[in-house]
């Protein structure tokens, strides 16, 4: 994935497109936490940095959901509608 750059920002959809982008690898970052550590792959210091991480990923998550919420509140698109210009640019990528 590439880092966001000033080009890639043009209107208000592009950035609710990254905040969503950026929801689901908070979601993703937690859920490896918690698998490594279901899994018992982890040392007893990385399983206490690990929670550290899904607290962390969490919280960071909440943040991105309320600003989300509050941009989308503002503008005529849905989010519906940003999920599937998400999912038709992930296919685009995946196929270059």
């Amino acid at each position: 994935m590439n880092l966001v750059s000033f080009d890639d920002i043009n209107s208000i959809d592009d950035y609710l497109l990254y905040l969503l982008t950026f929801s689901y690898s908070m979601t993703s970052l937690n859920k490896l936490v918690m698998i490594a550590e279901r899994k018992g792959i982890l040392s007893q210091d990385e399983e206490e940095l690990g929670r550290t991480i899904g607290y962390e990923a969490r919280r960071c998550l909440q943040v991105i959901e309320d600003q989300y919420t509050a941009v989308l509140e503002r503008t005529e698109t849905d989010n519906e509608t940003l999920v599937k210009k998400l999912q038709a640019l992930v296919k685009l990528k995946m196929e270059k």
